[in-house]
């Protein structure tokens, strides 16, 4: 793609961020290539929005967890960047970008739960903070306040999706349900999901479950296998049936997430993964 020289940015940055955002979501291995890039150019982001993106991208970064809302914010700066706004274009556009496509009278499912299971696998229409359309196929991971994180099953990666973005109707794959989105999200059972899939993870911890750490440094990815190695678990290699949790760093392929979802692995991250080991000690 050739740069525009009018456009405010530096044409590098300008690039990875129209590259990152086209498909209306950052994965984790995007949001790490971009913290890399605005530590390795801190002249190229010392002010107005790349400045802002660069503080919230070392912010997310550094404290070792990407939570909902970050990403989201990230997307939204990632946006920005791309198509050239000032800073105070970003700041006025703010609002509509926070309230998304329409307000729904359903109720909120705040602050649900995540679980070693999938929840549900759904197919929906999705609009990005460009207003761009596409159609998703999502192995639903994770539901917290407006978000629901899985893996995206025409991506292969893991992905985060604002409810209040989905446009028109969602169709449960498992029920054959179709709702709008937050009255899907909210008439789950998602304690009683939660405390059975507990109770299976216990249990599959009990008699040595697979585990695979992809997407680390090697330093890292060996106190981990030690760790998981302690707490009983036995570690694999690569990926075969014999997997039963892939843990995703920020580096992880989409080829090998989508291959660990087909031998039926549980795709997971580090924060889930400390989680479970806490579990089963």
């Amino acid at each position: 793609m050739s740069s525009n020289s009018n456009h405010p940015y530096h044409p590098e940055l300008a690039a990875l961020c129209r590259e990152f955002s086209a498909d209306g979501s950052l994965d984790v291995s995007e949001i790490s290539a971009l913290w890399q890039w605005v530590c390795d150019h801190p002249d190229a982001v010392s002010c107005g929005l790349p400045l802002v993106l660069s503080d919230r991208l070392n912010a997310a970064w550094l404290d070792g967890h990407i939570s909902t809302g970050e990403a989201f914010e990230l997307l939204d700066l990632t946006c920005a960047v791309a198509a050239g706004l000032s800073l105070i274009d970003y700041e006025e556009r703010m609002p509509a970008a926070v309230t998304g496509i329409g307000h729904s009278s359903a109720p909120s499912p705040s602050k649900l739960t995540h679980s070693s299971k999938p929840l549900d696998v759904v197919h929906f229409t999705y609009r990005n903070s460009n207003g761009e359309v596409s159609q998703r196929r999502v192995l639903v991971r994770e539901l917290a306040d407006r978000y629901l994180m899985g893996v995206c099953l025409l991506r292969g990666s893991v992905r985060t999706f604002r409810l209040d973005r989905v446009v028109g109707e969602l169709v449960s794959e498992e029920t054959g349900e179709i709702a709008e989105s937050l009255t899907w999200a909210s008439g789950l059972d998602w304690q009683d999901r939660s405390a059975a899939n507990v109770r299976g993870a216990d249990r599959k911890i009990a008699s040595g479950p697979g585990i695979l750490f992809t997407g680390f440094s090697a330093a890292l990815r060996a106190e981990l296998e030690q760790r998981a190695e302690v707490a009983g678990m036995v570690v694999r290699k690569s990926v075969s049936k014999t997997l039963d949790y892939l843990v995703a760093g920020p580096n992880a392929g989409p080829a090998k997430l989508v291959q660990a979802h087909e031998c039926g692995a549980v795709i997971m991250s580090l924060v889930e993964f400390n989680d479970m080991r806490r579990q089963s000690a």
